[in-house]
């Protein structure tokens, strides 16, 4: 089981990773706006920190 620093810590990682990040728009409608930093964010607001155990202590995700 993943715990939420590991969550943080693998979402920060994928946050600074371009090909991670130019491989999510194909997977998107065509014509749809998306902001891979305002998606993170609300990932982070909305799941990461709702989960239990304690935040990853390292650089925060975007």
């Amino acid at each position: 089981m993943s715990t939420r620093a590991q969550f943080e810590q693998n979402l920060a990682n994928k946050a600074r990773d371009s090909t991670v990040l130019s491989d999510i728009r194909p997977l998107l409608r065509p014509g749809l706006a998306y902001d891979a930093d305002k998606a993170i964010d609300i990932v982070c607001r909305t799941l990461i920190n709702i989960l239990p155990g304690a935040p990853w202590q390292g650089a925060k995700a975007k």
